[in-house]
């Protein structure tokens, strides 16, 4: 049955397609992109308004999928905005899609009562995980506590309708609606949790104001319940939520104490989207471009953002929005939801199913408000289960004219061709994406890359991995493997981690601009110590090698170690020097450090550990998977042998990780000394 869809779809992103990890396959994600793209061929709407919202307010949609494209054009980073703009369309035919599948009380009946069923589903693995893990939070199916959050809120509503229908349909209803509560809180979102409070708060007000409104056809099977009854359940659900916001009260403390690490986090990002706004207004930095370009206006926290931190997105969705598209697409992107919700009021009194359309904005509204509070993960799960809850508030209301006739055929024919023509665009990035995916199962990976990098040439991460692979093969070309990582780097200008292998590789192949590399990726990431370290070794001038290698040391002490310090004592004893005089750090931490350092005896190299820049060694912190969607593929850079006769001696952390560390300890200057403010 059609009506079965939308919950199909729904599964199909929130167990593969739309997580982060079976999303960052070659089959999940081309899976996904095929069922998206034939969703969006069974809507036959009148392409004018596909989204219903009203005479006049039509143009919104337009003007907004005018914006993306215009962002996109003029984008620094073209290629990030591949699949968003060729899936645009998909989605905003998505709802038009579902109006269609549930156009009878019988059909909407299925639809909702399945969507209970996956809710059920996607809270029975979260919670399932939550009990199997040490911290007991939830993640699963998604893979991300916040998507997973959202998700919940998203489909709740739909699980609550099945409350006042018959039989054993009544009982799945009250297990998935307890069960997604359940789930939601093990996620310990704070935000997911004070937007349940609201979500709890419409349904309330809704069981009020039912009686108000018509009631929805016998043929829905749905039992007339008491108003005591669904008062009372509305309050058990207001109790339970509430106390969910007595458990977030330690974190509430610290939010307001100034002590929460993640609140000051977001500041860094806050900040870094408005200097990126500020640079490029108009149209923004292009669709998906965060993560490939975000490094160049962060400004980390010490104590709250980490060396090497991976940013993908900026979790504030109206500042993401005006950081891709400028200030104009995001204004239009809330325009859009705007009148969305704003027409569905004007349905109210002529609404055919009163229960779906109370659903259908019950997940709407806080959705929308999660969407902009947590921001948006590089995801696309919660963005289809938007989309499904957009389409049941249409399914709800009166019964449109239909498309019939030869404007029918006409649609059909358009939406057809705009399917082909995306499947089209995103099939080389597909077997592009096969083709690395074989690379990091092949000890020869090299032409397997070289195949991902003819089809997908402009993807930065297959350039990199393919001058990687070539670098550590016997007899390979060094020049030309770092001149391939240099080129990949620039493709995607924001990631430390590109810049920071190319100037490595660059150093090792005696390469000119090597200097400049480490210091692009010294300032994309300024807590880091391998970009200094390896620019103290080729900076000429003797007071910037200095300086290179102070911060270096104090961005991580435990390089004092190197076996390379043998024999280069005068070096060391001016780094020691630049340290001592280093502003912004600890005065009294900053002492004790320096004079354990000079204290060390000289590296023998008796005994070694190797010291390196590890990139997808842990899922949460995978540049592959995070910023590029591809799967994570573990590599080594920059491998430095520490003496571990020295190593012992060095208990200090380091200073980019103490809280009292001034930002300015560690500036944006291509790895020079700190720059005190006035």
């Amino acid at each position: 049955m059609t009506a079965l869809l939308p919950a199909l779809l729904a599964v199909l992103f929130l167990f593969w397609s739309g997580t982060f990890h079976g999303g960052a396959t070659s089959l999940g994600a081309g899976t996904g992109n095929l069922a998206l793209c034939a969703f969006a061929l069974i809507a036959t709407v009148r392409l004018r308004d596909p989204l219903r919202l009203g005479r006049g307010a039509e143009v919104l949609v337009w003007a907004f999928v005018a914006a993306i494209a215009a962002s996109a054009l003029a984008s620094p980073v073209p290629r990030a905005a591949l699949e968003p703009v060729a899936l645009l369309p998909a989605l905003l035919l998505a709802p038009a899609a579902i109006e269609r599948m549930w156009r009878d009380a019988q059909r909407r009946l299925v639809g909702r009562r399945s969507l209970a069923l996956v809710a059920l589903a996607v809270a029975t693995a979260g919670l399932g995980e939550a009990a199997a893990g040490p911290t007991w939070r939830a993640a699963a199916p998604l893979g991300h506590h916040g998507a997973l959050a959202l998700a919940l809120l998203l489909l709740l509503p739909f699980a609550a309708t099945t409350l006042r229908d018959r039989g054993v349909w009544r009982v799945v209803g009250g297990i998935a609606t307890a069960a997604s509560v359940a789930a939601l809180l093990t996620t310990r979102s704070l935000v997911g949790a004070a937007l349940l409070v609201v979500q709890a708060a419409m349904l309330l007000l809704a069981s009020w104001g039912r009686s108000r409104e018509p009631e929805a056809p016998a043929a829905t099977a749905v039992r007339p319940a008491s108003t005591r009854w669904s008062r009372a359940t509305a309050w058990a659900l207001a109790a339970l939520v509430g106390l969910t916001a007595v458990l977030h009260a330690p974190r509430l403390l610290a939010i307001v104490s100034g002590q929460d690490p993640s609140v000051a986090a977001r500041g860094a990002y806050f900040a870094a989207g408005l200097d990126g706004i500020r640079q490029r207004p108009a149209l923004g930095w292009g669709p998906g471009s965060v993560g490939w370009t975000i490094g160049e206006h962060l400004r980390p926290v010490p104590g709250s953002n980490p060396p090497g931190e991976i940013v993908s997105y900026l979790h504030f969705l109206p500042l993401d929005l005006a950081y891709q598209l400028g200030v104009a697409g995001a204004l239009l992107a809330a325009g859009v939801a705007v009148a969305f919700l704003v027409a569905r009021r004007r349905e109210r009194a002529t609404c055919a199913d009163p229960l779906l359309r109370r659903a259908s904005l019950a997940a709407l509204v806080p959705g929308i408000a999660a969407f902009c509070l947590s921001g948006f993960p590089p995801l696309a799960a919660p963005g289809i289960l938007a989309a499904i809850a957009a389409g049941a508030a249409l399914a709800s209301r009166a019964p449109a004219a239909s498309v019939a006739g030869r404007a029918a055929a006409n649609v059909r024919l358009g939406v057809a061709l705009y399917a082909v023509a995306a499947l089209a665009v995103l099939s080389p990035a597909r077997w592009a994406q096969r083709s690395y995916e074989a690379a990091r199962r092949d000890p020869a990976p090299l032409e397997a890359l070289e195949n991902a990098a003819q089809r997908d040439g402009a993807f930065p991460l297959y350039a990199a991995r393919r001058a990687w692979a070539a670098a550590g093969m016997a007899g390979g070309d060094l020049q030309q493997a770092a001149a391939e990582a240099l080129r990949a780097a620039e493709r995607a200008p924001g990631v430390a981690a590109l810049w920071l292998a190319a100037g490595l590789l660059g150093v090792d192949a005696g390469a000119s601009w090597s200097g400049s590399a480490l210091r692009r990726a010294c300032d994309l990431d300024p807590f880091g110590a391998l970009a200094p370290y390896r620019l103290m070794s080729v900076e000429s001038d003797a007071g910037a090698a200095a300086a290179a290698g102070a911060r270096a040391l104090l961005a991580e002490p435990r390089l004092a170690a190197a076996v390379e310090w043998n024999g280069r004592a005068a070096l060391y004893d001016r780094v020691l020097e630049g340290m001592t005089l280093w502003p912004g750090v600890d005065p009294e931490w900053r002492r004790e450090l320096v004079a354990t350092l000079a204290m060390l005896p000289a590296p023998r190299g008796l005994r070694t550990r190797s010291f390196f820049l590890e990139l997808d060694g842990e899922p949460q912190t995978s540049l592959s998977l995070f910023v590029f969607r591809r799967l994570p593929w573990r590599a080594s850079l920059g491998v430095i042998d520490l003496d571990l006769d020295r190593l012992r001696l060095i208990p200090f952390a380091s200073a980019a990780l103490r809280a009292d560390t001034a930002p300015w300890a560690f500036p944006k200057n291509g790895c020079r000394a700190a720059e005190p403010p006035g």
